[in-house]
C-alpha cells in the first residue's frame, strides 16, 4: 500500500473496509440461501456413487513386457511397434 501512494492510517482504513464487506457479502449469502455447504451433502454423493456407479474389473489390452512405450518403438522400429499396440 505504501507503494501505491497511501498512507499507514489510509492502508488500515482500506483493509478494515474490504474486511467488513467481505464479512457482509458471506452473512448475505447465508441470508439468502446462496451459501452452500457442501459438507452436508457429502455422505449422501457417496452413497450414491457406491450405489449406483460402479468400475468394471480392468482388461489388458496390450502386454509390453515392463517396456515403455519409447523403448518399444526403439527396440521394434515404429512400424512394428505400431502395430504391436492395441486398436485405437
Amino acid at each position: 500500500m505504501p507503494e501505491a501512494g497511501y498512507s499507514q492510517v489510509q492502508a488500515k482504513k482500506i483493509k478494515a473496509e474490504v474486511k467488513h464487506y467481505s464479512e457482509m457479502c458471506e452473512e448475505i449469502k447465508i441470508a439468502s440461501g446462496d451459501c452452500l455447504d457442501m459438507k452436508l451433502y457429502e455422505p449422501a454423493m457417496r452413497h450414491l456413487l457406491d450405489s449406483y456407479i460402479r468400475a468394471e474389473d480392468p482388461v489388458s489390452v496390450s502386454d509390453f513386457e515392463e517396456l515403455g512405450l519409447i523403448q518399444l518403438i526403439l527396440q521394434n522400429g515404429a512400424i512394428a511397434a505400431l502395430e504391436q499396440l492395441p486398436e485405437g
